[in-house]
């Protein structure tokens, strides 16, 4: 055999494999972390996107209402003969999975909010000392791959006199044990 043959030697091409395949392992486990981060913040993004849409929801339909009422569970019947609008959650089940839905049900029909990533939705009604109403309300959400979220907001509601008069003699608030999942039924002008 001749000294000066060119090629590698077996040494050569172990090495060789052995550093291709660390830097393939790290590779994976870079793009395997990405993936994962990507899926997670997906998850996140479409809960927070589906609390903040139900949110302005609420607050965009509520704010001029002529009569509302906090119910303390969703009714098992409707009543629309006062153009009455209920703002609920709608329980999905996938397997062993409940969420809820924010829905909207009024007399054309119902419309829903959200997706199915709602697991509480809790409504106060305070009057201040200046005789304003305020609807506050708490939406609370997750996935499984996702952190919870959660929104606490209010809306100053512009029809003083008229909730006066439709409020009178009438609880603010009944009282609800946890988890909240409560109802409101308002009336638009």
């Amino acid at each position: 055999m001749k000294r000066n043959q060119r090629g590698f030697t077996l040494i050569e091409l172990v090495i060789v494999l052995a550093l291709l395949s660390v830097v393939i392992a790290l590779g994976y486990t870079i793009y395997f972390f990405g993936v994962n981060s990507f899926t997670m913040e997906e998850a996140q993004w479409k809960v927070q996107t589906n609390i903040q849409q139900a949110g302005m929801f609420i607050t965009s339909d509520v704010r001029n209402a002529i009569d509302l009422e906090v119910l303390d569970s969703t009714p098992e019947s409707f009543n629309f003969s006062n153009n009455d609008n209920y703002i609920y959650l709608d329980k999905v089940t996938d397997g062993s999975d409940t969420k809820y839905r924010v829905k909207k049900k009024d007399k054309n029909g119902s419309t829903d909010i959200s997706d199915a990533v709602i697991d509480e939705l809790s409504f106060t009604l305070d009057k201040n000392e200046i005789g304003n109403y305020t609807l506050n309300f708490n939406i609370k959400g997750n996935l499984e791959d996702a952190h919870g979220y959660n929104i606490v907001s209010n809306v100053m509601l512009n029809n003083t006199e008229a909730l006066d008069k439709s409020l009178e003699g009438r609880d603010l608030n009944p009282v609800v044990q946890p988890p909240k999942r409560m109802a409101i039924r308002y009336v638009k002008p």
